[in-house]
């Protein structure tokens, strides 16, 4: 039984590390135990969830540039309303995702990625115009406290480059643009 239960317990703290690597909502290690009829307790799952984390030398998968953005964007004041911070979303990701295809991208940052890709849909939006407050936000919050970018970095550097890459490759016309969200404010 020792080899069938420490797979299966290496299984359930798997599914485990997965849901609380790609699910917004955790769940408990109670829950595991009482998923595994009591097989295990706690202890036994917290150390096999500390031992995979140390072999794998904590090379989980890291969050995608959507997640970022999602995170970004939830960060973003009240003043931006549920429905723009929804278009907003919607734009970006398809940004993001249309520099999935490309290598150019490989050796960026995710987050760095999603801030490129936020940066632009939010000045085609005119966002950048109502007030002035949103990117001063984006740029002190999220640019500057968050990821660390200031104008010297190699990173803001990189954000120069990653806007027109991904203005390039997603190949948004005036046409295709991202409606002016002054209306919706």
């Amino acid at each position: 039984c020792l080899l069938s239960c420490s797979g299966r317990l290496a299984g359930m703290v798997a599914l485990y590390l997965s849901i609380k690597i790609h699910h917004t909502t955790p769940i408990g290690i109670d829950f595991l135990v009482a998923l595994s009829r009591n097989q295990f307790t706690a202890q036994q799952i917290i150390a096999m969830e500390s031992f995979m984390i140390r072999t794998l030398l904590w090379h989980l998968n890291p969050p995608t540039a959507t997640e970022f953005a999602f995170s970004f964007i939830a960060m973003l004041p009240n003043e931006v309303t549920l429905p723009v911070k929804s278009a907003i979303f919607e734009w970006v990701k398809f940004s993001v995702y249309s520099c999935v295809c490309d290598s150019y991208f490989v050796p960026f940052r995710p987050s760095s990625i999603a801030y490129a890709a936020l940066l632009n849909v939010i000045e085609d939006m005119k966002l950048l115009q109502v007030g002035g407050k949103l990117g001063s936000f984006i740029e002190n919050e999220i640019g500057f406290r968050l990821l660390g970018l200031n104008f010297e970095s190699d990173e803001s550097q990189n954000i120069l480059l990653l806007r027109n890459k991904i203005r390039e490759v997603s190949k948004i016309s005036s046409q295709d643009a991202p409606p002016a969200a002054i209306d919706l404010f």
